[in-house]
Parts: structure tokens; sequence; C-alpha cells
């Protein structure tokens, strides 16, 4: 029995090392398959900028993020990323519905002007005493609890509004992390 087992683990195990051999060139093909789904989703991109070039709203979704944020599986591990513009005292609200459960943590990020994060009642309302506010040029990484309590984020403030509090326009990010 000795030998019937030993003879099968040979056979296993040289299948094994012919696949490890071939390892490298299967993560070639890989990387080039992907490599052309993203150039012509580049180009796709490019072509909806182009025609939708008066239309903000609808341009918009023509941006690699906007794809990656459609396309992603949450469920399985990845993240959520929200993002987006703001004039100076202008208010927007994060979507938050879509995120999904599993998230352990959250980055909050600011770029041209200071951004400040909070939780409301109502998506049009300013910040009340419980706000995040990230300067320009840096992300907060908190874990989804601590988020929540820094914001002020619960069952009667159910909204996660972004406001710019800076000089002058800038943009915000959020990343949901798995």
């Amino acid at each position: 029995s000795f030998g019937t087992a030993a003879t099968e683990f040979e056979q296993v195990y040289a299948a094994f090392m012919d696949a490890r051999q071939d390892a490298q060139q299967e993560t070639d093909a890989k990387i080039e398959a992907n490599n052309a789904i993203y150039a012509d989703g580049r180009v796709m991109m490019e072509d909806g900028k182009h025609i939708f070039r008066n239309n903000a709203s609808v341009r918009e979704r023509f941006t690699w993020e906007r794809i990656l944020a459609l396309v992603s599986t949450p469920e399985y591990g990845g993240s959520v990323e929200r993002s987006g513009a703001l004039a100076m005292g202008q208010i927007g609200n994060i979507d938050i519905d879509t995120v999904g459960d599993g998230v352990v943590e959250v980055a909050a990020s600011s770029v041209g002007s200071t951004m400040r994060y909070y939780a409301t009642d109502n998506v049009a309302n300013g910040p009340g005493m419980i706000y995040l506010d990230v300067p320009v040029g840096t992300t907060v990484t908190r874990t989804v609890d601590d988020f929540a309590a820094v914001v002020g984020l619960n069952e009667v403030n159910r909204f996660l509004n972004v406001q710019n509090v800076g000089p002058v326009s800038g943009e915000w990010r959020v990343v949901f992390g798995k």
C-alpha cells in the first residue's frame, strides 16, 4: 500500500510542478488580458466624455473611478469609493446606502480645501456639534465604529454629509474598506 500511495503522490506532485512552471505564463496572459480591457475601457470613457461634454452630470460617469465603483463587489472583499467636488461652503451628501455590509474601516480625504464630514438627519443640514475636519492634502483612516462615533452617524443621524469649510473649491473622497 505504501508503494501505491508513493506512486499516486509522485503523479500528483509531477502535475503540481508542471503547473508551477506554467504559472508565470498564465499570470502574464492574465495581465495582458486585463491591460487590454483597461485600454478599451479608457478609450470608451474618452468617447463618453467627448459625447457628453456639455452635460456634466452624465460626463462624470465616464471616469475610471466611477467605472471601478460600478464593477467592484464589496460583498466579496472589495472597497467602495465615493468622491466629489465642492465649492467653498457647499454641502454634499455621501451615498452610503449601497456601501454594503462588512466595512471595517473608512478613509476620508481632502484635496484643495479642508472638508468637514458629519452625520445629520437631513441631507440638506449643516454640521452640528459632532464632525470630522480633514485638512487639505490629508487622509484620515478610522475603524468603521470610530468613524461613525466621530461624525455622529447613528439611527437618527443616518445621512453622511461633507462640507467644504476651506477658502477655495476642493475635492473630497471617502473609501469604505472591507
